[in-house]
């Protein structure tokens, strides 16, 4: 996804620019734990249903069988590498483990304040969190996959792991903002809202998120001295000083 798409120049506003980890880190600071609003019914992934189409939104493709054909594509244009030694997906064959391994690099990339994703091993926490859990969020997914592929192979040629870049964000960008999808793109867009969030709260629940949100907890701090007295007064509060035991204003 494009970071400067649908928003205004920050130089222009005056207001210090966002990056798309900076949006993220505030989308992502509950644990992963919360991800799952309710108990999945537990059911075998080809037992997995597409969700149901609403009136004028047809339903994602979805596999009908596995593995999915395209297993033998080539490197991708992302920066990720395909294999990941050691490490056997449970829930994804090779294909689709290709594409979640750049999605994920799409959503949160290393940059300079920190790794991404899939250093962090975002991949691995989704796939082990969908082996779990199964229920529609599998089928969800799984269809997912199948519509970046189709759409990508309409415009290029090539699935979607193998498109340029340009295609990638492209494709990202249309389902990327629910308010403004097409009609016949809200089931993509749902899946791949989904996804995002299911990257953002494994990240920032790894070693390296937390090490990027600055997290401080967990530790003891023999030296609290209570709020500072510029905080204080920015939020309306007066500092209280202790004299001879008493708290005086």
């Amino acid at each position: 996804m494009s970071e400067n798409n649908h928003s205004a120049d920050p130089k222009a506003s005056g207001m210090p620019r966002k990056t798309r980890r900076d949006m993220l880190k505030a989308m992502g600071t509950v644990p992963a734990i919360a991800v799952a609003s309710s108990v999945l019914v537990q059911i075998e992934p080809a037992a997995a249903q597409p969700p149901l189409a609403s009136a004028g939104a047809p339903a994602m493709p979805m596999p009908m069988s596995m593995p999915m054909p395209g297993s033998s594509r080539q490197m991708p244009d992302s920066k990720v590498d395909v294999d990941t030694p050691g490490y056997q997906p449970r829930m994804f064959d090779a294909a689709q483990w290709q594409s979640l391994r750049v999605l994920c690099d799409l959503i949160i990339p290393a940059d300079e304040q920190g790794a991404g994703a899939v250093a962090a091993g975002v991949p691995e926490f989704i796939d082990d969190w969908l082996h779990h859990f199964q229920g529609d969020q599998v089928a969800e997914i799984y269809g997912g996959l199948v519509w970046l592929d189709l759409e990508s192979n309409r415009q290029t040629g090539r699935p979607f792991a193998n498109a340029p870049s340009t295609v990638q964000h492209q494709l990202l960008d249309r389902i990327a903002y629910p308010k403004r999808t097409a009609p016949h793109d809200r089931h993509a867009a749902a899946f791949f809202n989904n996804l995002r969030d299911l990257v953002c709260n494994a990240y920032f629940s790894s070693k390296q998120g937390i090490e990027y949100l600055g997290y401080l907890g967990n530790r003891v701090n023999f030296d609290w001295e209570g709020c500072p007295e510029n905080v204080l007064r920015q939020i309306g509060v007066r500092p209280l000083k202790v004299v001879d035991g008493r708290q005086e204003a």
